[in-house]
């Protein structure tokens, strides 16, 4: 996941392909309702995301789109939904380098390790929620960021060269 082997970019060429394919029929594809943990929502095609490697610990799964949440109250979060499990979504937001959480020489060598250019990188958080007491609490994930590459709609949960990331980030 560190690094990518020939394999690795093989799989990264063909999946390139065929998410431009994919791409360039879902520009012609209309919104529509999905089924979500969160009920119905309006998924647009465009937002399709390719991750050849599936997340850390879902590797089976590979095709997802990112939705608008309904308003929490709480920031620019997205929904994360799996396009081949209804049941299988995850809570991200989008990281801005000018927050200052991860060092922006740890992303681009992340970048640069995943072959995408800075200017087409778009960052997410996968955030957890946990209700301790009364009360719900936000976490991200800074050790491994989803990296997507926004012109071929491809992308990485990228594990961090720095240990000092946490895995459970308060926000």
């Amino acid at each position: 996941m560190l690094s990518m082997s020939k394999s690795d970019a093989a799989t990264r060429g063909r999946a390139a392909r065929a998410a431009t394919h994919a791409a360039a029929g879902a520009a012609n594809a209309m919104p529509r309702l999905i089924e979500t943990r969160f009920g119905p929502l309006e998924f647009d095609p465009v937002n399709s995301i390719t991750l050849p490697h599936g997340l850390v610990g879902y590797a089976d799964y590979r095709e997802f789109g990112l939705l608008r949440l309904p308003e929490t109250g709480v920031g620019p979060l997205l929904l994360l939904q799996s396009l081949e499990n209804p049941t299988l979504s995850f809570i991200v937001m989008p990281y801005e380098r000018d927050l200052g959480l991860v060092d922006p020489a740890d992303l681009d060598a992340a970048f640069k390790a995943l072959s995408i250019e800075p200017e087409h990188a778009v960052t997410f958080l996968v955030v957890t929620v946990r209700k301790e007491g009364d009360e719900v609490r936000l976490f991200a994930n800074l050790r491994a960021p989803l990296i997507v590459d926004n012109d071929a709609h491809l992308g990485r949960q990228y594990v961090l060269q720095n240990p000092e990331y946490p895995v459970r980030f308060s926000l």
